[in-house]
This record gives structure tokens, C-alpha cells and sequence, in this order.
């Protein structure tokens, strides 16, 4: 219904209903066990035009303006006119990517590549002569 019905006929805006109905339920419900998770999903659902917005990818995040509720969905360049980002966002990220830029390359820091089959082979060699700590512990049985 969602998908195939017309953009405002009755079938749709039903199952849209019981879709809002049934969300909102579902929220009360495991609000007492998962409160966090809840918390944040009521907080998605219930925004209106001017609240601002943090999103996280990984490291970067934004700070977006809510500038208009769709009650649709559409494609990415119609979604991206319903927000705006921050000016401080956008600083604190092109900051973020130029410490990240100017940063040193990790790779730089290795001494020596993979270790050779000698190399491997004096490892195996060190580790069959130690003496694991379980071999140290005392035994359960009696000696006479």
C-alpha cells in the first residue's frame, strides 16, 4: 500500500497511520528496557523545522538545521534542500581535515617490513622453550 497506492489515497494514508500508531507503541513499550535507544528514536520522530541535528559518520560529524519536514520520500538532492549545516560545522570539519592532511603517515613509522621466515622461525623457536604459567601451577594430586 505504502508503495504502490496514489500519493494521497486512502489505502496509503491508512497504512501510514498504523505505521505511526504502531512505532509510537513500540516506543512506550521498550522504553523501560532499552531507554537510550528509545530516547533517541522519539527524538528523530518528533522534529520540527529549526531543531538542530548532530550527525556522525565515524570520526566526522555535523551539526544540521532541520530547515522543513518532507512527508515523503524522495531523492538526495530534494532531501538536502529540507537541511542546512552549521557554520561552525563546516569549520570544525575543514579544521579536522587539515590536521588529519598535515598529520604523519603511519606507514612512515614501520622500521622493517614482515618478519622473515627466520625471523618466524627464532619466534617459534623462543615461545616451544617458555615455560607457560599453567605448567607452573600445582597439581591436585596427592604425591606420597
Amino acid at each position: 500500500r505504502l508503495y504502490t497506492a496514489g500519493k494521497d489515497s486512502k489505502p496509503r494514508r491508512s497504512a501510514q497511520n498504523a505505521l505511526h500508531h504502531i512505532t509510537h507503541g513500540l516506543l512506550r513499550l521498550m522504553a523501560p528496557v532499552l531507554s537510550f535507544t528509545a530516547d533517541e528514536a522519539w527524538v528523530i520522530l518528533t522534529r520540527d523545522p529549526g531543531d538542530s541535528v548532530l550527525l556522525r559518520n565515524g570520526p566526522i560529524s555535523r551539526t544540521v538545521t532541520v530547515l522543513a519536514l518532507s512527508d515523503k520520500r524522495g531523492p538526495a538532492p530534494v532531501a538536502a534542500l529540507l537541511f542546512q549545516e552549521t557554520a561552525d560545522s563546516i569549520a570544525s570539519r575543514a579544521a579536522a581535515a587539515e590536521q588529519r592532511r598535515l598529520a604523519p603517515e603511519p606507514a612512515l613509522s614501520l622500521t622493517q617490513g614482515r618478519p622473515t621466515k627466520r625471523d618466524r622461525r627464532d619466534t617459534e623457536k623462543a615461545r616451544s622453550h617458555q615455560v607457560h604459567e599453567w605448567d607452573q601451577r600445582w597439581s591436585a594430586s596427592i604425591d606420597t
